[in-house]
């Protein structure tokens, strides 16, 4: 048992330095150190499918693989997306949200001394965020691993990749294709026409209005931004302009840079370069929830299972990403 205390930490470690934290072992020589306790577990380097079957460590060692993939993607999921909510609910229970109603209550013009006034009720909405079921599976030989020629952390850093990179493509597919305020004109323009700067400052208006003169953001991808042209642009700005390639200010209102990613394993842009999204600041935080149904599961087939005397390794997770907010926001679409 203290040989897998020893792999805990070093898998713990793993996880650490892929996130630029410091580590008790180096990254070099985690693999070797991973390596070594195996070895100690095992009593070889190569040791034969029943060996390993016959180990009564054998089982234990792989359970915490998958204790530690599992963790890995759930940790990653937290610390990647600080500005999305994530929560948690059990196996076969569904998350159901309140929205707060962001009308505000008349007020009424009475008469002195009157008290008989229209009470007044505002009605809050309720979302349910829906998950779906995701998996990766993968596989690779026992002996190739521990001969040293299967670079381990970059398997598992692969794996968490995969997973928080479709995460990050559900979670702006879901800002970029939300229908903000209920389908209304005045939130979701279309200029066919070609992109007109009025159009955009006047729904930045509607959507300050309503949200109390509350700070608002125009956020788009660089090739959208670079619309946003200032009137009258200082010389700081150009600077800006030069080394970021938009520039971060127009007309008094805060322009925001979203990167452009590729739809996984295609040359294809996920996100529209003729879009612009229109937020109160105050609500770009919380305004994804990421819903995850129990805890992800990793699930195993040993050597000996397959023909090809692989171990197979399956992330099995449901997750569900939405817009849960009653705030008011915009979207600019031209063409």
């Amino acid at each position: 048992m203290e040989n897998l205390q020893v792999i805990r930490e070093l898998m713990s470690d793993i996880d650490k330095a892929s996130k630029g934290m410091s580590v008790k072992y180096s990254q070099a020589d985690m693999e070797d150190k991973l390596r070594e306790q195996m070895v100690a577990i095992f009593g070889k380097t190569n040791p034969t499918i029943l060996e390993v079957e016959r180990n009564p460590l054998g089982g234990t060692f792989f359970t915490l693989l998958e204790e530690f993939v599992g963790n890995a993607n759930m940790t990653a999921l937290a610390e990647r997306f600080p500005y999305a909510r994530v929560v948690n609910v059990n196996w076969g229970d569904q998350m159901t949200f309140e929205i707060e109603n962001a009308d505000l209550y008349d007020t009424i013009t009475v008469a002195s001394g009157n008290f008989n006034v229209r009470r007044q009720r505002l009605e809050n909405g309720l979302v349910t965020i829906p998950t779906k079921a995701y998996g990766i599976k993968i596989f690779e030989n026992f002996k190739r691993f521990l001969s040293g020629k299967v670079n381990w952390t970059a398997m598992i850093s692969k794996v968490s990749t995969s997973y928080i990179k479709h995460v990050q493509e559900l979670i702006m597919t879901a800002i970029y294709a939300s229908t903000p305020v209920s389908g209304s004109a005045i939130y979701n323009v279309n200029d066919a026409g070609g992109f007109n700067k009025d159009n955009v400052y006047e729904m930045v208006d509607h959507v300050q209005a309503e949200n109390m003169g509350v700070e608002v953001i125009i956020m788009g991808t660089r090739l959208a931004l670079k619309n946003m042209t200032p009137v009258i642009a200082t010389d700081e700005a150009n600077r800006e302009m030069h080394q970021n390639g938009v520039y971060t200010t127009a007309e008094g209102y805060k322009l925001v840079l979203v990167d452009q990613m590729h739809v996984k394993n295609t040359d294809t842009f996920l996100l529209s370069n003729k879009q612009l999204m229109v937020a109160p600041m105050d609500v770009i935080n919380g305004l994804v929830t990421i819903v995850q149904e129990g805890t992800p599961i990793i699930t195993n087939k040993s050597i000996g299972e397959n023909n090809d005397n692989s171990v197979e390794y399956m992330l099995y997770t449901e997750t569900g990403v939405g817009i849960a907010t009653g705030r008011k926001y915009g979207k600019y679409t031209f063409v």
